[in-house]
């Protein structure tokens, strides 16, 4: 199972992370939560075409999800809203900061 990388990160972006190159070789996606990075992240290679299975299992730890949601996000049946409600049920974001 593969994703075309420009998927991915028109996704990312469109459920609230922030983009960023590091350096030349990667692109980091940061959740953000009231203009502020969170301690979520992913990255990926700048310049690659599609993402493959092993890839989208690292990301979707790094995002603090099972693959199947990780895919789910990306193919926008997750919504930004239950993401980000996913992320305060399970702890990683405080309630107190929730998104406006």
């Amino acid at each position: 199972m593969t994703r075309k990388c420009r998927d991915i990160e028109h996704s990312l972006v469109a459920k609230g992370f922030l983009k960023e190159m590091k350096g030349r070789r990667h692109i980091m996606f940061w959740f953000m939560n009231r203009g502020k990075k969170t301690p979520i992240f992913t990255f990926m290679s700048h310049g690659a075409n599609e993402v493959g299975d092993d890839l989208i299992g690292d990301m979707s730890k790094q995002v603090k999800l099972k693959k199947v949601e990780f895919l789910n996000l990306v193919d926008c049946t997750l919504t930004a809203k239950a993401y980000f409600e996913k992320m305060v049920l399970d702890g990683h974001i405080k309630q107190e900061s929730a998104a406006g």
